[in-house]
């Protein structure tokens, strides 16, 4: 007689996951959309696409789009472990390698406990993510004119743990950042909130930072 082994679901797992992977992906158009919207790149090297049904701009360059891909990629297990405090895209100077503007995405972990006891619909997720694409539309608004000839880095930020799964993962190399591109950094002068979302198990905060040389830098070109 055989043994027949029942295999018990954690639903609010696969939900956490499932969340972290759509968290995934709208920080992929995000990036996208920052790199467009600042002048990173030739306009012509952009796609316009619907995400969330919101036009936005997708860099068709193959090296960009890999190193954007391979970023995203890296932060799966980072988010469902709840390890990340913050996602940022920082714009440098190409000849000072100064930051100029930092974008942040900010990942309130306070509410969990609170938060993972509400479900949220995946039609609250989409619209969600739509009015933050909708309020990125519209960053030229709320900034400063960009600076000319400027390069990006993204980075990320952890909270304290002895269990960071990418330590021991020999295929992901993981670069200590500047110290001058992140939150506790004195060159931020300026705060810019964009947006805030509700999505469990997270709080997320998207928001702007523009530098004190920033206004020199534009006087230069």
């Amino acid at each position: 007689m055989h043994q027949q082994r029942t295999r018990v679901i954690d639903k609010n797992k696969g939900h956490t996951v499932v969340k972290c992977i759509e968290n995934r992906r709208y920080v992929q158009v995000w990036i996208h959309q920052v790199l467009y919207h600042r002048g990173l790149y030739p306009k012509d090297v952009f796609e316009l696409r619907k995400q969330y049904n919101v036009p936005v701009h997708m860099s068709i360059h193959p090296e960009v789009c890999q190193y954007i891909k391979h970023f995203v990629d890296t932060l799966q297990p980072v988010l469902e472990k709840n390890q990340c405090q913050l996602v940022s895209l920082v714009i440098l100077s190409n000849t000072t390698q100064q930051p100029l503007e930092r974008y942040v995405l900010a990942f309130d972990h306070q509410q969990q406990q609170q938060q993972q006891q509400q479900q949220q619909e995946e039609g609250d997720l989409y619209h969600d993510f739509r009015a933050c694409l909708l309020k990125l539309n519209a960053l030229p608004c709320f900034l400063s004119p960009p600076v000319l000839d400027c390069t990006f880095t993204l980075g990320v930020e952890l909270n304290d743990s002895d269990d960071l799964p990418f330590l021991h993962n020999t295929e992901q190399v993981w670069i200590p950042g500047n110290v001058d591109q992140t939150t506790n950094a004195t060159t931020w002068t300026q705060f810019v909130p964009i947006k805030t979302m509700h999505i469990s198990p997270f709080k997320i905060n998207m928001y702007v930072m523009e530098a004190k040389g920033k206004g020199k830098q534009i006087e230069r070109h």
